[in-house]
């Protein structure tokens, strides 16, 4: 059977750094929460499961109205979980989806939408909803509005490109952000909203430069969401952070994803702020 419909695919983002913070049995424990959430949201908007398969999950819904409402419904509930069970920022989730041909039953279900659906979950970032410019032309207004124009992604093994849109999916206000003081190696800088996107690595360009061999030239950037500061690493090494001083937390590693910056805490690009010859970059916010 064949005719138009919404894919989307959802997976629990950096699933293996989970195991190594929890252990393999924790770990698994948790992934197979986070999936039950999802499955629920889908559910709840209408949707129907067609397959789980470890840390991943792929719905199909008849509407792009319902896919939206789906990845909504994820994200808030994977936020609430972790809010409820203390599990801080461990349990992420990323979430690709889009309106086109699909083909076949359920249990098989392929075609055009599937493809393209899969590579733009790929292309999402932790906590991240993507979908195309197909899909948003196939919303109501209300939905939307929630959209805006992101990036254009190269479909490698598809052909063409699709412009892609992020949807915003927290209901918070518009909150201007605090004011962010950075130091590393004896110098000091205090960035705001007007400053950012503001990337940090080891090239003259940078507009922070990190002074460690570690780093990568463009190694990640700083920017605001919703009147949060957020670290977006794009580096091959990924980047340490821990919260609230080098001497207590847990550090975690963000590689090629967002993370929210907490209010004070340390930073190294490359390499654990634990080795000796680590570059620590301090940061907190300021008034």
């Amino acid at each position: 059977m064949s005719g138009q419909a919404a894919v989307l695919f959802a997976d629990v983002a950096s699933s293996a750094q989970l195991h190594v913070q929890l252990g393999d049995s924790a770990a698994q424990s948790t992934v197979a929460r986070v999936i039950e959430l999802l499955a629920k949201a889908a559910r709840e908007a209408r949707g129907t499961v067609v397959r789980t398969l470890g840390d991943e999950i792929m719905c199909r819904f008849g509407s792009a109205d319902d896919a939206v409402d789906a990845a909504i419904g994820m994200q808030r509930g994977v936020q609430a979980a972790r809010v409820a069970t203390g599990a801080g920022e461990r349990a992420g989730v990323r979430i690709g989806l889009h309106w086109g041909e699909v083909a076949g039953a359920e249990a098989a279900l392929g075609g055009p939408a599937v493809q393209v659906a899969a590579r733009i979950a790929s292309a999402a970032r932790r906590d991240q909803v993507l979908t195309s410019e197909a899909t948003v032309a196939a919303l109501g207004p209300a939905r939307r509005e929630r959209t805006r124009a992101h990036e254009r992604l190269a479909l490698r093994g598809i052909g063409g490109e699709v412009q892609l849109h992020l949807v915003e999916w927290e209901d918070t206000v518009t909150v201007r952000a605090a004011r962010l003081r950075l130091k590393v190696a004896g110098r000091e800088r205090v960035i705001g909203e007007a400053d950012v996107p503001l990337t940090l690595g080891r090239a003259p360009e940078c507009g922070f430069v990190v002074p460690s061999s570690y780093a990568s030239r463009l190694h990640a950037r700083l920017l605001v969401r919703r009147g949060r500061f957020v670290l977006l690493d794009e580096s091959t090494n990924g980047t340490y952070l821990l919260p609230d001083g080098e001497a207590s937390g847990q550090e975690l590693f963000v590689r090629r994803e967002e993370r929210a910056l907490p209010d004070a805490g340390v930073l190294s690009l490359g390499q654990s702020c634990a080795e000796e010859d680590a570059v620590l970059i301090r940061f907190e916010t300021a008034a």
